[in-house]
């Protein structure tokens, strides 16, 4: 989703995907760059060449929903929040990402300033079949509020099974997070 024409009002308002299937993009499977609504349930995104899985760019209006998906094996990061007004990830399964160099990337990496998501019952780290190569399981890059993550299992990463959560936000909720 993106605003070629440049106007500030010519963007894609919605979309509203089931079974979305994306893999080996030279990028990213799902680019939100403009729009004001993705939602996705039972999608599966993986193996970008060269880019994250699904990267929420900071010009990105709206609201995204990733729920009951897979986000596999990219060479950057499962996914990339850098904008949005409000984020959830759902029981997804983010796995075996930060492909072009192990540990440099991570399952969901948050900008900071991003505030208004959950990430919550999803399996990010490794799968049976595939080793835990994403750094962290979910990085915080700055200063967050409003936000939780809740009831993930953190386990096989390659730097740590646990977030690097280290703001001090009296609107966060971080709780029964395994790894």
């Amino acid at each position: 989703m993106i605003d070629t024409a440049n106007t500030g009002s010519s963007y894609p308002y919605w979309a509203y995907c089931f079974d979305l299937e994306c893999d080996h993009n030279y990028y990213a499977a799902v680019d939100l760059s403009g729009g004001l609504g993705f939602n996705v349930t039972q999608g599966w995104f993986g193996s970008t060449w060269a880019g994250n899985g699904v990267p929420i760019g900071s010009s990105y209006k709206g609201e995204v929903i990733l729920a009951n998906s897979r986000i596999l094996g990219c060479a950057q990061a499962g996914v990339l929040v850098n904008g949005g007004t409000t984020t959830k990830i759902n029981n997804c399964v983010i796995a075996a990402n930060s492909q072009s160099a192990s540990a440099t990337y991570h399952g969901v990496t948050v900008a900071s300033g991003v505030k208004n998501f959950t990430i919550s019952n999803n399996s990010i780290g490794k799968t049976a079949n595939h080793s835990g190569t994403q750094g962290y399981p979910v990085f915080l890059t700055g200063s967050n509020d409003n936000y939780s993550i809740i009831g993930n299992d953190f386990d096989g990463n390659a730097t740590a099974d646990a977030c690097n959560d280290t703001t001090t936000s009296s609107t966060k909720s971080y709780s029964n997070n395994n790894g």
